[in-house]
């Protein structure tokens, strides 16, 4: 039995199917095929290790600008502290001239009360000023006693006088009593200068820490059980609880004040109803004076996570027993320039700024790598 023959063509050669001639067709370019995929894979695999190099590059002159950055920080809080060092010397030379070795009368009076002026409109929010005012309000309250001891022997006398027909004061005494009835009318205008210096600082303090933070405002009789401001009130996502109360009358020109305040609460983690169920004088719980010479930038709590709550006194009217209050919750950054960060806060902002510039670099970095051709997908061609 003989085997079948591949079919021939012309001259006694085998006749050549489709897949042969496709065959002699696409040997040829499988090389170029081949070159090709090479050239991709060489193509994309330089820009895949450029962009990793960039990175590593951008990366590196991040970590120096960060480093660069941290030293800068620290210079400038010792240039800050050296600057408060020699303002707090210059104002202290400055008060003591002025105050302590200044005499006594109307004319050293007015001086130190336009020093005061001075003192206040240009360094209030770095100089602690209270102690100054309230010295210059005793000095003019007992100049307006001493000024009413000596003015009464002679009114008593001229009224004897008025009675007899004489003239009111004997000429050798008309000096002398023009002179104290002078200063009988300018002493309460001092005083009141005094009050209105005070209050315009602290109106101006008020409104900045209120541009930057939360307030609550009251008006109302001070003597009263129940707290006459109770509130939620929440910067950078910390929600908290505060609680005045108002406990009377300290003298003529105070109140007392009792201030409760809690920790802080996210406010992706419950919010007020947390806070319902945390202790009001978890974190401040404080009884003190309030008066027109508590400015806010200076006398504020201090709470953590490197913010600040004030107390404010708008108005006063002790013979009604009526009063106005402010409470700011604010940021530490806008405190009194005395007012310096911690040690363990400054290591935290620290912290939370090379946190933010690694997760930024790690966004970048997976987005480059998203948008890059993953070497892979790539299988060259082979026959």
């Amino acid at each position: 039995m003989s085997l079948p023959q591949e079919p021939t063509g012309g001259g006694g050669r085998p006749r050549k199917d489709f897949w042969d001639v496709l065959d002699v067709l696409l040997r040829p370019l499988s090389s170029l095929f081949a070159a090709i995929v090479v050239a991709l894979i060489g193509y994309f695999g330089s820009k895949v290790l450029e962009d990793s190099k960039r990175l590593e590059n951008a990366h590196r002159e991040r970590l120096q600008q960060m480093e660069l950055n941290n030293r800068l920080y620290t210079e400038l809080i010792s240039r800050r502290e050296e600057s408060e060092s020699a303002l707090r010397k210059d104002m202290f030379v400055s008060i003591i001239n002025s105050f302590l070795s200044g005499g006594q009368g109307m004319d050293h009076l007015e001086e130190k009360l336009l020093n005061l002026e001075l003192l206040v409109y240009n360094f209030h929010e770095s100089l602690n000023l209270k102690p100054l005012f309230s010295h210059l309000r005793r000095e003019i309250i007992d100049e307006m006693g001493q000024v009413q001891t000596e003015l009464s022997p002679l009114e008593e006398v001229g009224l004897l006088n008025v009675l007899a027909g004489e003239e009111m004061v004997a000429s050798e005494d008309e000096d002398t009593y023009a002179a104290l009835k002078q200063k009988e009318e300018v002493l309460p205008v001092f005083q009141e200068r005094l009050l209105r210096i005070a209050r315009e600082v602290s109106a101006k303090q008020s409104s900045i820490l209120e541009g930057a933070g939360q307030v609550v405002a009251w008006a109302g009789e001070i003597n009263q059980r129940e707290p006459v401001i109770d509130e939620f009130l929440e910067i950078d996502g910390l929600l908290r609880r505060f609680s005045v109360s108002l406990r009377g009358a300290v003298g003529d020109r105070e109140i007392q004040v009792r201030l409760q305040i809690t920790n802080p609460v996210d406010l992706d983690e419950g919010g007020e109803e947390a806070l319902w169920s945390t202790p009001l004088n978890d974190e401040v719980n404080a009884s003190f004076s309030l008066g027109f010479f508590d400015f806010p930038m200076i006398d504020n709590s201090r709470l953590s996570q490197d913010q600040r709550c004030a107390v404010v006194l708008s108005n006063y009217f002790p013979e009604e027993g009526l009063a106005e209050i402010r409470l700011i919750y604010f940021p530490g950054t806008h405190a009194s320039l005395r007012e310096k960060p911690y040690i363990e806060e400054i290591m935290n902002d620290l912290l939370e700024i090379g946190e933010r510039e690694e997760a930024r670099y790690r966004e970048r970095e997976e987005s480059i790598r998203e948008n890059s051709l993953n070497l892979d997908d790539l299988v060259p061609f082979t026959d």
